[in-house]
């Protein structure tokens, strides 16, 4: 009885449970949405092994390129790649890492080892520059190790597409900078990041980099300072800085707070307090040593090579120690001739490589003179080319030895030209004595004197109306150049300053390379802020000091100045203790 009385009471216990459910709201049934997150994971693990599978993959479809082709592209010394304009907006951490993850790719040289059957694959990183899928990264990385036999490189993007490398743009060892195209005929398009200027010490920068295997890592410093570096292939600028990164970072970019690159990552240099061969105690410092935007501008801004390029400055024994004119060159053929000339095996082979001894000879020039002397080289003709090598005796009366490589290519004609001799300038056309009398009367009205390529004037409003009167009187005249500095000069010191501007712009425009061009830019920019245009006075005086990084004086006062009217006074300040230091 007991047994039966238990049972009902749990048939009837689990029906009123059943029925409780049963009348539960439907919603109940959805579990409700989880907020979304804004973090962004990164699998380090995962991405190495798709960037094995994926490229191995590639490799065996023979959609890459072969790494002995890729190594030809290391011999060239230039480059155009279409920039992307400056960024001018700050922008927060999240923005900045947000917008250069898009842009940050791996680079991997993929190769076979000796001790097993499986693809390997070495991590860099590169970032992209150009809108056909240009991206810069650093010399060494492309150059990979001697003692590894490396199949091919690619590049993987922030979500995880292996993209094969197609070739390398252009190199420089000295620098350690090279520009890579990558093959996008089955890629998306990468949005490239502008390529900025060399901020001033102290200036805040961020570098997004992959540390051993840590991919898309942002850090954060300040650049610390800049200093020359002299190698085997000559001086370059380097940028240290304070921002972390570790091994796996190489090429990866230095970015200011604006997302403009101003740097790529290069190496690092340990500090310790004791070291010897055998060992290093005490660590102190580690130097984050980078390469400065100035340097990569030289590189992607930089037209082929032409028929004669100089080769990097070495130290020879036996040069001439009395005084005299250029010596007839040497000419080298192959690479016995530099190894006599040389003498030093690993510095000889490292010049060979700058040379296509097929296609090109080396031609030695030696002598002992001023120290202002110079040999420059001109081209004329087309068809074909004549190379002349003109010797410019300098004022001065100490006695140094000279030493100067030119590499030229077979079968070009070359002269050299001994004495003081005139720079090229623009063909001129014939003038008249009407004319020359006519541009004589108003450097007379100006009072023009001159002291080397220095001009003084005292201008009037007349004398600028009757220098008016010359240009368009003679349009075309062998004074044109000196009579539109003249113009630009005039109106400056009379300070009518807008109207300044405009004619220094038609001096630079007719005459980019003139003798004047410099001061020019330089008056214009001035003009430019003095007449209530920051902004453009601005943009000039950036674009000096890219061609110009290591003369920051020459046009300090003037950029500080327009960063003030643009209400950038801590950069102002920024910038004036690096003109000052």
């Amino acid at each position: 009885m007991s047994l039966r009385v238990n049972t009902r009471l749990v048939v009837l216990s689990l029906s009123s449970l059943l029925a409780a459910v049963t009348g539960l709201p439907a919603q109940s049934e959805t579990p409700p949405k989880r907020p979304a997150t804004t973090r962004v994971r990164i699998s380090d693990q995962g991405r190495m092994q798709a960037l094995v599978r994926e490229g191995e993959k590639l490799l065996k479809s023979g959609a890459t390129t072969p790494y002995a082709k890729l190594q030809e592209g290391l011999q060239r010394t230039g480059c155009t790649v279409a920039l992307a304009k400056p960024s001018t907006k700050d922008l927060s951490g999240p923005e900045l890492f947000k917008r250069s993850r898009q842009s940050v790719v791996v680079i991997s040289s993929l190769y076979y080892c000796t001790r097993c059957t499986k693809l390997h694959a070495t991590t860099a990183g590169g970032v992209v520059v150009g809108t056909s899928g240009e991206v810069l990264t650093n010399e060494h990385v492309i150059r990979g190790r001697a003692d590894r036999k490396n199949e091919t490189i690619v590049a993987m993007t922030a979500d995880g597409t292996v993209i094969p490398v197609r070739e390398v743009l252009a190199s420089s060892k000295k620098d350690d900078v090279a520009v890579i195209r990558l093959d996008m005929s089955n890629a998306r398009s990468l949005p490239p990041l502008p390529l900025g200027t060399n901020p001033p010490p102290g200036s805040d920068i961020r570098v997004m980099s992959h540390p051993n295997k840590h991919f898309y890592h942002l850090s954060s410093g300040i650049i610390s300072r800049y200093f020359p570096e002299t190698g085997p292939g000559g001086e370059t600028e380097v940028m240290s800085i304070t921002a972390d990164y570790g091994r796996g970072s190489s090429g990866c970019p230095v970015l200011d707070r604006k997302g403009n690159i101003v740097g790529l990552v290069s190496r690092t240099s340990s500090l310790y307090y004791r070291q010897t061969k055998e060992k290093q105690e005490n660590l102190q410092m580690v130097f984050k040593l980078c390469v400065a935007a100035s340097s990569i501008r030289t590189l992607t801004e930089k037209s082929e090579p032409s028929v004669v390029k100089a080769l990097p400055a070495i130290k020879l024994t036996g040069l001439p120690k009395t005084r005299g004119s250029v010596e007839e060159p040497l000419f080298l053929n192959s690479n016995d001739d530099l190894d006599k000339l040389i003498q030093d095996k690993k510095l000889s082979q490292t010049y060979s490589k700058h040379v296509d001894w097929e296609k090109q000879v080396v031609l030695v020039f030696r002598w002992s003179g001023s120290g202002q002397d110079q040999l420059e080289t001109r081209t004329k003709g087309e068809d074909p080319v004549t190379v002349q090598f003109v010797y410019r005796r300098g004022r001065t009366r100490d006695l140094r030895p000279h030493l100067k490589l030119f590499v030229v290519e077979r079968g070009v004609q070359w002269i050299v030209e001994s004495g003081p001799v005139a720079r090229p300038k623009s063909p001129k056309p014939v003038g008249t004595a009407t004319e020359a009398s006519a541009f004589k009367a108003v450097e007379k009205v100006l009072q023009v004197r001159r002291r080397g390529t220095l001009v003084f004037a005292r201008p009037t409003t007349a004398g600028v109306d009757q220098l008016e009167t010359f240009l368009k009187t003679y349009p075309k005249s062998s004074h044109r150049e000196e009579a539109l500095y003249l113009r630009g000069l005039s109106l400056w010191m009379l300070k009518r300053y807008d109207h300044a501007a405009a004619a220094y712009r038609v001096l630079l425009d007719a005459f980019p390379k003139g003798k004047h061009t410099r001061m020019a830019r330089i008056r214009e920019a001035g003009a430019l802020l003095f007449s209530d245009q920051p902004q453009p006075a601005l943009d000039r005086l950036d674009e000096l000091m890219t061609d110009y990084p290591d003369r920051p004086e020459m046009f300090g006062r003037e950029r500080a100045h327009a960063l003030v009217l643009l209400g950038r006074q801590k950069e102002a300040r920024e910038f004036m203790d690096h003109v000052e230091s």
